[in-house]
């Protein structure tokens, strides 16, 4: 059995995956799991493809790129995983290696056959580069400062990093932005931190005021992912 190079499991199917359109690499010997994260990421890469302003696109291509990066980042003192490896949840919903790449491409997909179906109620309010930076933003904390491999668990494959935080994870994800100089719109801003999956349960009792259109969009795609497509 050989490690992957991504995910440092032993497997005894490994496959030489071309990576050059991600990284600085032109191929890596990986695992069944970790080919289709790659093939998520250049998914997700072509769906940037929608944002408009040629700068702003860019800057976002350049965090994927970033965020793909292979090996762990040190964050509260532990190493936590990149995107490549991220799960969406721990146990709930795309609780696999890759899984919260497979979480926001499935919501980029349910919000543009929404929006297709319903283009009017959006009409000069936000186009197709607005969802795919929503659905990217919704949970880009736990692509680098959220999650641990797990070697000692039978259930899970990961862990969550200490909870030692010293800000919200809407506030981890804006941090990350801006770090890259990234700017928000209102609407985009407002579905960051109102498009929430933790009080999504029918019977919670927060009720979140003033949801922009988008972030309705972005939650919607997002229980639907989550509770639906679950896996």
């Amino acid at each position: 059995m050989t490690r992957c190079t991504i995910c440092k499991r032993e497997s005894w199917e490994l496959s030489l995956v071309d990576v050059s359109q991600l990284m600085d690499i032109s191929a890596l010997n990986i695992c069944q799991g970790c080919e289709k994260a790659i093939n998520n990421a250049l998914k997700l890469k072509k769906f940037m493809k929608y944002i408009k302003d040629e700068d702003l696109r860019d800057k976002y291509t350049a965090l994927l790129m970033k965020l793909c990066k292979l090996g762990t980042d040190n964050y509260k003192g532990e190493e936590c995983v990149r995107l490549l490896e991220a799960p969406a949840g721990r146990r709930k919903h795309h609780s696999h290696s890759g899984g919260l790449l497979e979480h926001i491409n499935q919501m980029i997909q349910i919000a543009f056959v929404i929006y297709g179906q319903y283009t009017s109620p959006f009409s000069r309010i936000l186009n197709k580069g607005d969802i795919v930076i929503g659905c990217f933003i919704h949970d880009l904390h736990k692509s680098y400062c959220t999650f641990i491999r797990d070697e000692k668990s039978n259930n899970a494959l990961f862990r969550y990093a200490n909870d030692n935080k010293y800000m919200s994870s809407e506030m981890e994800s804006l941090k990350i932005l801006i770090d890259h100089g990234i700017g928000l719109t209102e609407d985009q801003m407002n579905s960051l931190f109102m498009a929430e999956g933790g009080w999504s349960d029918l019977a919670c009792t927060r009720q979140p005021l003033g949801m922009s259109k988008l972030a309705v969009l972005v939650h919607i795609a997002d229980l639907y992912s989550s509770h639906v497509l679950k896996k």
